[in-house]
């Protein structure tokens, strides 16, 4: 009971989760009757993500016991938050039909190009917006990734721009000369592909996007559903966990994997 409820790092976890000033947190009740308050006091979203929590602090316990290593109440926040979306993203679009379902995913570029995925999303409770990208190749494979984040940044719009300038500077350190880019913010993308001056408070951002985009032998801009933006999706969202900015290359994430291989061309 005390490593699930009682103890710092829970505590800490849970006010990160924002549950923990909603459910009963008073020592002298059994684990069996907290359990049933928190289900019942929590909503099933909160409730699944406190029960995904719980099993993370469980695991944390038994590897400071018996492997000497231990997670800090950050770690084991993302951990969980990863796991709770990797599971919504697969989960989330299931139905049984005797139809064969055609799964609409990320489409590969040309052989020859690469393709660069782009998402910003705002993190209101810090004042904050997140900037993600994935470049991949024909074949499905990772090239490389970033997550970023801004602080005291609230615009959405200003996020979804300031990913795409971010994303191109990284495909430009690829030295690629065929390129694709991809986001699903409609605004962003008819900004960037109108031959008309951008008087809104995102046109310098535009203007030094498509300054850049002209260093590429060719460039393709298309607007894309979310559904088809996953995976640099699920890099802004890993901003939030980040201090400024994180950079991969060559070997992808372990939170991204499964949405990369669902992605790969059959």
């Amino acid at each position: 009971m005390h490593v699930l409820r009682d103890c710092t790092s829970s505590r800490l976890v849970y006010g990160l989760c924002n549950v923990q000033h909603k459910g009963n947190f008073v020592r002298d009740i059994s684990i069996i009757w907290w359990m049933i308050d928190m289900h019942e006091t929590l909503l099933r979203e909160e409730f699944e993500f406190f029960i995904i929590i719980c099993w993370w602090l469980w695991k944390n316990m038994n590897d400071k016991k018996y492997k000497y290593l231990e997670k800090d109440a950050l770690e084991l926040y993302s951990l969980g938050y990863h796991y709770k979306e990797n599971y919504q993203a697969t989960q989330g679009g299931m139905k049984i039909s005797r139809e064969r379902v055609v799964p609409v995913s990320w489409c590969p570029p040309d052989h020859g190009w690469l393709k660069l995925n782009f998402d910003g999303a705002v993190f209101k409770k810090i004042n904050a917006i997140g900037l993600g990208a994935v470049v991949r190749d024909a074949t499905g494979c990772f090239i490389a990734g970033l997550s970023k984040r801004v602080d005291n940044m609230p615009c959405p719009m200003t996020a979804e721009a300031l990913a795409a300038l971010d994303d191109i500077k990284l495909a430009q350190q690829l030295e690629c000369q065929r390129l694709c880019i991809e986001g699903d913010a409609v605004d962003i993308i008819s900004a960037l592909k109108s031959r008309e001056a951008n008087l809104s408070k995102i046109g310098q951002l535009v203007d030094e996007i498509k300054k850049l985009a002209d260093s590429f032998q060719e460039v393709q801009i298309s607007q894309v559903k979310r559904c088809r933006n996953t995976v640099a999706h699920f890099f802004t969202k890993e901003a939030l966990f980040v201090h400024n900015m994180r950079y991969w290359r060559d070997v992808a994430p372990d939170f991204v994997v499964p949405n990369l291989l669902k992605d790969v061309p059959t």
